[in-house]
């Protein structure tokens, strides 16, 4: 699953730009750094509207209709399913993507006493775009099989699109072309660093939640 993510870009005409919006500068008043982006909290999405795409600011997490915890994942596996009519309205309809530069995963340590959370980012250092749905003005991401760079990790991982792909994703062939869309991450499109478990709080959204973390210390032989 993914739990949190990061959007930590200081300069929000670079990140308009790097998504293919044309627009003026300054048109994100509301833009800021974000490191440990939770769910129930809006974030920036892709769309595509009536006259071409647009950037909205939509809470993550959806109630779940038959009780129980915040739907923030879905699984494509079931949102591919024709009969799954709990996303199926979702898929034809609400496609978004959402950008982010980072992801949070938490891997249990040896022993099983504890997690680490690590902070999986794109080795080039470019931006993330998860697929998502949009169902009842909240968004929920899209997950998979983790690629090889997550499977150490955690066994599930965002559904990530290419830059090439996003066209694709948000046009009327979007549905039909998911499920060569929703597939694991390829090899080396990205790398993990073990973190501060200060982004284990929400409350704490500032550049230490993605510090690497110090090394564990290393256990003196008795012989």
């Amino acid at each position: 699953m993914c739990g949190r993510m990061s959007l930590t870009g200081p300069d929000p005409d670079a990140f308009i730009e790097a998504l293919g919006l044309t627009t003026h500068p300054g048109a994100l008043p509301d833009y800021r750094p974000r490191y440990n982006i939770a769910p129930t909290q809006p974030h920036w999405l892709l769309r595509r509207g009536p006259t071409g795409r647009t950037l909205d600011r939509v809470p993550w997490g959806l109630p779940n209709p038959r009780g129980g915890a915040l739907l923030i994942n879905a699984r494509s596996e079931r949102a591919l399913e024709p009969a799954r009519s709990l996303w199926s309205t979702a898929l034809r309809r609400g496609r978004c993507v959402i950008p982010a530069d980072g992801f949070f995963e938490w891997h249990r340590n040896q022993g099983g006493a504890e997690k680490t959370p690590h902070w999986f980012r794109r080795t080039d250092g470019g931006l993330l775009l998860f697929a998502g749905l949009v169902e009842r003005g909240r968004f929920v991401v899209l997950t998979t099989a983790p690629s090889p760079d997550v499977a150490p990790i955690h066994h599930r991982m965002p559904a990530i699109l290419e830059p090439e792909a996003v066209g694709l994703w948000l046009s009327d062939a979007g549905a039909e072309a998911a499920p060569e869309l929703l597939v694991p991450g390829r090899r080396g499109l990205l790398e993990a660093t073990p973190v501060s478990k200060r982004v284990n709080d929400v409350r704490n959204d500032d550049p230490a939640c993605i510090r690497p973390a110090p090394p564990a210390p290393r256990q003196q032989s008795l012989f």
